[in-house]
């Protein structure tokens, strides 16, 4: 069902940007499809029931550093 295409960004041709662009308002981002989310949906509903209460909680933080944060000297 997963292969390689389905999780392929659909390419197109950038063009150079000048000045003008680079000031310009940021676009909107594009919607994910709807297939996608289903299937991304229908993933999570198998998994997450099969995750302790420690692991749901970790997957839910965000990663960050701070001062101080040596992430060469980190173990995971």
């Amino acid at each position: 069902m997963f292969t390689d295409s389905y999780f392929k960004a659909a390419e197109s041709k950038r063009a150079k940007k000048g000045e003008k662009d680079f000031f310009d308002e940021p676009k909107e981002k594009k919607a994910l499809p709807a297939e996608y989310v289903a299937n991304q949906k229908s993933l999570d509903a198998a998994i997450m029931p099969a995750l302790s209460a420690d692991l749901k909680g970790y997957l839910s933080t965000r990663f960050t550093l701070r001062d101080g944060d040596r992430p060469h000297l980190m173990k995971f």
